[in-house]
């Protein structure tokens, strides 16, 4: 049941700027940890703008290509893939020294993410999720506080 109603996927795809061959990678998740990035207000979807961004890979970042045989250039971007049942959301509130205090704004019903999904996926199966709970951390450093 757990399975069923609280995994899901992400889908990174790695392109080599040398060989320009594509790599997909699948990663199971149980919960999606968007940043939070300074102390404007924020809204929701933009927080999965930040974590669907693409990235660069290089210098020691440098990706090893399977095709190339060496490191090389690449360039990598994470969607969801497949979305589970029962969404669980992590706000990454705390930088290394403290905790951003970023009001954050979302629907209360009808979250809609298949902005941030695959592309090739099915979007008719790609559910809305409405705000069924809050875990709030009470406190004013990483150090100290409950949940």
């Amino acid at each position: 049941i757990k399975t069923h109603l609280f995994s899901g996927q992400f889908l990174s795809v790695i392109k080599c700027k040398n060989c320009k061959k594509e790599i997909k990678v699948y990663e199971t998740f149980w919960d999606v940890s968007v940043p939070v990035t300074s102390n404007d207000e924020q809204s929701l979807y933009e927080c999965f703008e930040k974590l669907i961004v693409e990235d660069d890979l290089s210098g020691e970042n440098a990706y090893e290509c399977s095709y190339c045989r060496k490191r090389c250039s690449a360039t990598k971007k994470t969607t969801l893939s497949t979305l589970p049942k029962v969404l669980v959301i992590h706000l990454k509130r705390f930088s290394k020294t403290s905790k951003l205090e970023t009001k954050i704004t979302f629907p209360l019903s009808n979250l809609d993410l298949s902005d941030f999904t695959d592309k090739d996926s099915n979007d008719s199966n790609i559910p809305k999720y409405n705000l069924c709970a809050i875990g709030s951390h009470y406190g004013s450093s990483i150090s100290s506080g409950h949940y």
